[in-house]
């Protein structure tokens, strides 16, 4: 490990102990660099601030846990990386994109229902129904 691993692991450690101020100085250390690492992986310059935001907080309610097992250099980059990974994720699943030419013309409400819908929303409605009246009276 180099000097300044060895110095932040073990501010990590005091950190990890209750020293507030050991915590200070890494998240004075890392912001940027966690800063310019999440933006450049999700390319949005205040998302990338949020998310640094919320690695040094998992890794301050993790820090119970920290075992400097690696050089912290590795440890927070690992803690940004899944993080970021999971953010991802999450974004890709909030945000498909719909094309206009796909939306309906006219509000649902004012569309009709063919006899088919009318039929199958009947079906499901007694299916349910009939579900709940089998159900105990305390869980109905």
């Amino acid at each position: 490990m180099s000097p300044e691993d060895d110095d932040d692991a073990e501010l990590m450690c005091r950190a990890r102990d209750g020293d507030a101020e050991a915590f200070a100085e890494l998240f004075r250390r890392w912001r940027r660099p966690m800063v310019r690492f999440a933006v450049r992986f999700v390319g949005a310059q205040d998302r990338g601030e949020e998310l640094a935001q919320d690695i040094f907080l998992k890794i301050y309610r993790a820090r119970a846990r920290y075992e400097p097992r690696e050089p912290f250099r590795a440890y927070i980059f690992r803690v940004a990386t899944n993080h970021c990974l999971n953010e991802v994720r999450r974004a890709e699943y909030r945000s498909k994109p719909v094309a206009v030419e796909d939306l309906p013309r006219e509000p649902a409400d004012k569309r009709r229902a063919d006899a088919t819908d009318l039929v199958h929303a009947a079906e499901v409605q007694r299916a349910v129904r009939s579900a709940v009246a089998g159900l105990p009276d305390t869980q109905r």
